[in-house]
């Protein structure tokens, strides 16, 4: 909601780097110095937005009876103008935050007060609470403190110890497609400032953000500024291929699966990782995406552009369907699962 605030530009303005030496570098200094002035600027005009807005409909609602007694004074016109954008401008911004903590991304602009788009706030944030959990010999831990170390242990037993890669034999890649020098140079070609924008923009502005607090529409909102540091920190990780750690840190968050949590097993893992990293993958992406149908199969449909896993449902189906007519074949169906 701060990136309509008046005073956000100039704020991030006056802390961006006035020379560039160090992109990476100078970018990780310069997103942590803006998250506190950010943080400041949130606590003193927004910690109480409920109540900010109360107060802005009563004064807007005064002055629109002043103005409907005195319709021609043109003091009170405007003065009404004035608070009636400020009654929207609040009403926005705890619109924008509803609107993130719900999740429902489907949701329009025109059914942002639905009742079910609070109740969907107000569940996913009850969901995120757990009590109690039983461990890997089945008894039940309770605490915030005993939950949290049945988890641990339970992800860091399931990822297991680091170990070094196996070398790649050529032999065993030679024998299946392989790509050509003209595909391994398009690969390695650099990315353009036009690139590192469309894959910024492309990331939703909704999604969570990582564990430095950012997410994609900081740096849309910003990126007349933040463009070039952005792009130049991007360009020397592909150049150098080393990132700090703060860009590389990832927030592992547990979804549930299943309405009663009970076991560890009954939550999905997914990483909230930084907004840097996010477009460093889409970068990779759109240029795999430009090869991989040279070296997939047509039958692999996870991988294929514009196929679905369901594909595979469907096609099963058809195979299946006469199985249990006579006079048949003799046939058999095995299920691999990888």
């Amino acid at each position: 909601m701060w990136i309509r605030d008046t005073s956000f530009k100039s704020l991030v303005q006056t802390l961006f780097p006035k020379h560039i030496h160090n992109p990476c570098r100078q970018l990780q200094e310069f997103l942590v110095r803006t998250h506190h002035a950010l943080l400041t600027l949130n606590i003193s005009k927004y910690h109480d937005l409920r109540g900010q807005q109360v107060k802005a409909r009563a004064v807007l609602e005064q002055v629109q009876q002043e103005f409907s007694s005195q319709p021609y004074d043109d003091e009170l016109k405007q003065k009404e103008k004035e608070m009636r954008n400020h009654y929207i401008s609040i009403t926005s911004s705890i619109m924008d935050i509803i609107r993130q903590q719900s999740k429902a991304e489907w949701i329009n602009f025109g059914d942002a007060s639905t009742k079910y788009f609070f109740a969907k706030a107000k569940q996913r944030k009850l969901e995120s609470y757990v009590y109690a959990i039983q461990d890997e010999k089945g008894e039940l831990q309770q605490g915030f403190v005993e939950v949290s170390k049945v988890l641990q242990t339970y992800y860091s037993l399931l990822v297991g110890p680091s170990s070094p890669f196996a070398p790649l034999n050529p032999q065993v890649i030679a024998m299946k497609n392989t790509l050509s020098i003209a595909q391994q140079m398009t690969l390695c070609s650099p990315f353009t400032a036009a690139d590192i924008k469309e894959a910024m923009f492309s990331i939703p502005s909704i999604k969570s953000p990582g564990p430095d607090g950012y997410n994609s529409s900081f740096f849309k909102a910003t990126w007349d500024i933040t463009g070039p540091l952005v792009c130049q920190a991007i360009a020397q990780f592909f150049h150098t291929a080393s990132i700090p750690s703060f860009f590389g840190k990832t927030k592992l968050v547990l979804l549930p699966k299943v309405p009663n949590l009970s076991m560890a097993q009954d939550f999905r893992p997914i990483s909230c990782c930084s907004v840097i990293c996010k477009c460093i993958a889409k970068l990779l992406y759109s240029r795999l995406k430009t090869v991989l149908p040279h070296l997939i199969h047509q039958n692999q449909g996870a991988f294929v552009k514009d196929r679905s896993i369901l594909f595979n449902v469907l096609i099963y189906q058809d195979i299946v369907r006469g199985y249990t007519r006579k006079g048949i074949s003799p046939r058999s169906i095995m299920k691999i699962d990888l």
